[in-house]
């Protein structure tokens, strides 16, 4: 299934980096979307070292209701902003969307409105 690389574009609340949950963490695909509308949320199961290999920083970022928190430190707002970072990091984000789109566990419900 095709995932947006929109889905991995930092938001106003990235200011430290887009959010990941660790798979070691949960026990449930609900653990996993603890906090976020499931219904705008893709579940997919990206190892890090697909992220190391893009030169991405995974780093813990405790949440009270969500133990296996954590963020790419390098998708946040201000990085994604920087017009001298953009163009490679819209170049990360496609491929980890492409990676995304293979390794599906969930994805939203789309209905007709």
């Amino acid at each position: 299934m095709p995932v947006n690389i929109l889905a991995f574009r930092p938001t106003e609340i990235d200011g430290n980096g887009i959010s990941v949950v660790r798979k070691k963490y949960t026990n449930t695909l609900s653990d996993a979307l603890v906090g976020v509308d499931p219904d705008k949320y893709h579940l997919t199961e990206l190892p890090v070292s697909l992220f190391d290999d893009l030169g991405l920083t995974v780093l813990e970022a405790k949440r009270d209701n969500c133990i296996g928190q954590a963020c790419v430190v390098e998708l946040n707002t201000t990085s994604y902003n920087d017009k001298t970072k953009k163009a490679d990091l819209k170049d990360k984000t496609r491929l980890l969307a492409l990676e995304a789109g293979k390794r599906m566990i969930l994805s939203p419900v789309v209905t007709d409105q």
